[in-house]
């Protein structure tokens, strides 16, 4: 098994430098997502900033989900399934490339040249521990083998976004990156934080709905135990009485268990949310509630508030993830560690006549204050990267 595995990677490399002896094409811009399954987050909101504003630039959206594909398409989309014809033709001629998660996961690596800038848009921005700075000093490889790995999987980058310096910080540690290569653009999701033309927030006479958004717990595919203390009938109840809405919206890989979702399904003011980009629909909630998920960020510059549930913290820390920062400080030491008190808390929430921002969230966007069209930021790098300057509007 481990000398198919040397032959495979030896394959992929050989591949890897045949591509990388193709010209490049400079307008030809390539993105996936979510390990090519989604058409969502940052690269989403990217590839639309440049269809909208109609850039000289052809921007490529690749999947691996022939049934996403056939959606987009549906759409008019610009997009190919990654082992199409097209699809491998214009990952191997790309100028640069944009990924949330990896280049293995989100597009094909050996199709990816070695001459093709990488630009890294990442999926959030860090309050738990990630990448390297959850290996220990002990595990970590030496320089040189680093960077053979790095060469062979072909998973190295040219620049990744930033939301601001604490964000930065944590990049540099935890992905390896130099400083020179982080990009305190903020993140292309948020640009739906700055349309005035989305929903606005619901008036004391209408329905206040909050949203539950957890971080991911245990392992991939594992039932979520955070509402096993819930108590669906009497919350809802409550809900009800005060025209309150609760939609629960899990990370992707957890699930509710299937005697929770029987329960859910006969409330009326408790919902899953079952959406691949949250970002859609999250201008339509007046407030967050999570644990440890970095949405606590974006939903900052919503300036709507964000209520702390991190139930079994502890636990979570000593199990899952330690933290970047101070939960303490991140929350302004206002959390909470039963529904009971959440719950009452919205009431509270819903009968103000006024928001107060969340100052300390905001504190991780502070260097973008006056600059926040996330996109165009982002673009602008992405064109600096290449020497890209023709960047007129297409006929």
């Amino acid at each position: 098994m481990k000398v198919y595995r040397k032959f495979k990677v030896l394959i992929k490399f050989i591949m890897l430098c045949g591509v990388s002896c193709l010209p490049r094409r400079k307008n030809v811009w390539v993105f996936g997502s979510w390990f090519g399954l989604k058409y969502a987050d940052n690269s989403k909101y990217l590839f639309e900033y440049i269809n909208a504003e109609k850039l000289a630039v052809d921007v490529v959206w690749i999947t691996k989900s022939k049934e996403l594909n056939k959606k987009l398409q549906s759409q008019g989309i610009k997009s190919y399934y990654h082992h199409s014809f097209k699809g491998l033709y214009y990952q191997s001629i790309a100028s640069i490339v944009f990924v949330s998660h990896s280049i293995t996961t989100d597009l094909t690596s050996q199709l990816i040249s070695f001459k093709t800038k990488r630009f890294h848009l990442y999926h959030g921005l860090p309050l738990k521990k990630v990448g390297l700075d959850r290996v220990s000093n002990t595990e970590k490889l030496p320089e040189f083998k680093t960077i053979v790995k790095k060469l062979l999987s072909n998973e190295f980058y040219d620049a990744i976004v930033s939301t601001g310096k604490k964000c930065t910080d944590v990049y540099s540690t935890s992905l390896g990156m130099p400083l020179s290569n982080i990009y305190e653009t903020g993140f292309p999701r948020n640009d739906v934080f700055n349309k005035k033309v989305l929903v606005e927030s619901a008036s004391l006479s209408e329905c206040f709905k909050a949203i539950y958004m957890p971080t991911f717990r245990n392992e991939p595919g594992s039932e979520l135990v955070l509402l096993d203390s819930f108590d669906f009938l009497s919350v809802n109840h409550m809900l009800s009485l005060n025209d309150l809405r609760l939609d629960l919206k899990l990370h992707p890989v957890n699930m509710p268990s299937e005697d929770v979702l029987s329960v859910v399904e006969k409330l009326t003011n408790i919902d899953f949310l079952f959406v691949d980009d949250i970002y859609d629909v999250i201008n339509d909630y007046d407030c967050l509630i999570t644990d440890f998920s970095s949405v606590m960020f974006d939903f900052a510059l919503s300036n709507k508030p964000v209520l702390f549930a991190p139930f079994h913290m502890a636990e979570y820390i000593k199990n899952d993830r330690t933290l970047n920062f101070d939960y303490e400080h991140v929350s302004g030491g206002n959390y909470f560690n039963k529904w009971d008190d959440v719950i009452s808390e919205l009431l509270i929430l819903k009968n103000m006549s006024c928001s107060v921002p969340n100052n300390t969230l905001l504190e991780f966007h502070r260097e973008l204050v006056g600059n926040e069209n996330f996109s165009e930021n982002v673009f602008k790098v992405a064109c600096k990267l290449i020497g890209f300057s023709d960047i007129h509007q297409h006929e």
